[in-house]
């Protein structure tokens, strides 16, 4: 018998000597230090787990994230089993009884056989653990695969009785037709409220003839660059602080267009801001590109 479960309770653990504890339970070791909480947190953020036995140890753990709860064996019945496996603190995760003329094993990752990290770098963990298990027909049970049996409904109650439960269908009924009835007598005209006009693009334009009359070219190259990162960080949600090969990549996986289109926008980019300023040729060159970007982009 394999059984992999973060606890382990009642006549079964009483009978094995089972008691588990919680590797990220650190709050009885700092009380008011924030700062020493800080510290052992960050220290076990994560679980690393392997096999004491040489041929199915991995050279480096198989490290597991802070959403794996970490649970481990505090104690058990020493003198019936051997341990198979820990974590790197020495704490024990996997240990083997020997019941009888059959052998239970016990197992505290559980985590580690869910889908989720099954498909990960750590799958080896799950058959190296499930290989101790003899070359035989298996039973595979999942307790909450298929759900508990026992219902957990607050109205189970009202529901496994006849009588109550056309009195509760009764109820339901009566606030149907009130909430029906009373809305009809209690409803009244809506006004219909005008909507602020935007006046948003009247004011960009304003803005922008205004800089476009007094000839400052530069500042409108610059704030024109600026909106552009800033629709590249909404639309494509990566950084725009450094325009390198991988950066040009990513957007040319993202928006469709030709990498050498992609580079010559960015390294223009990279030439107005680093000019004291800027002609009128140079800035409408600026704006035919970032509107030919925009236009062929497939966000």
């Amino acid at each position: 018998m394999f059984i992999s479960a973060n606890h382990f309770e009642g006549k079964f653990a009483d009978a094995l000597k089972l008691k588990t504890d919680n590797y990220f339970d650190i709050g009885n070791l700092v009380k008011n230090d924030s700062t020493i909480f800080s510290s052992l947190y960050r220290s076990r953020d994560t679980v690393k787990s392997n096999f004491d036995n040489p041929t199915l140890q991995k050279s480096s753990d198989y490290v597991y994230s802070k959403g794996v709860e970490g649970t481990y064996l505090k104690s058990f019945d020493t003198a019936r089993s051997v341990v198979l496996g820990s974590y790197h603190t020495k704490r024990i995760n996997f240990i083997k009884f020997k019941i009888g003329k059959g052998q239970i094993f016990i197992n505290t990752l559980p985590e580690a056989f869910s889908n989720y990290h099954f498909v990960s770098a750590n799958y080896p963990y799950v058959y190296r653990a499930l290989s101790y298990l003899p070359n035989q027909s298996i039973i595979w049970d999942e307790y909450y695969k298929a759900g508990n049996e026992k219902s957990d409904n607050p109205l189970r109650v009202i529901f496994n009785n006849s009588l109550l439960l056309k009195a509760y269908y009764l109820l339901i009924l009566s606030i149907f037709l009130f909430m029906i009835f009373g809305a009809k007598r209690k409803q009244s005209i809506i006004p219909v409220i005008v909507p602020f006009k935007n006046t948003t693009l009247q004011f960009v334009d304003i803005v922008g003839t205004l800089y476009y009359q007094t000839g400052d070219h530069k500042n409108i190259a610059d704030k024109k660059i600026l909106y552009f990162l800033e629709h590249i960080r909404t639309a494509f949600q990566i950084k725009t602080t450094i325009y390198d090969e991988a950066f040009i990549k990513r957007i040319v996986n993202l928006s469709g267009i030709e990498e050498q289109k992609v580079y010559d926008l960015f390294y223009y980019f990279s030439d107005i801001s680093i000019k004291p300023t800027v002609t009128q040729q140079e800035l409408l060159k600026l704006n035919g590109m970032i509107e030919d970007f925009q236009k062929q982009s497939k966000r």
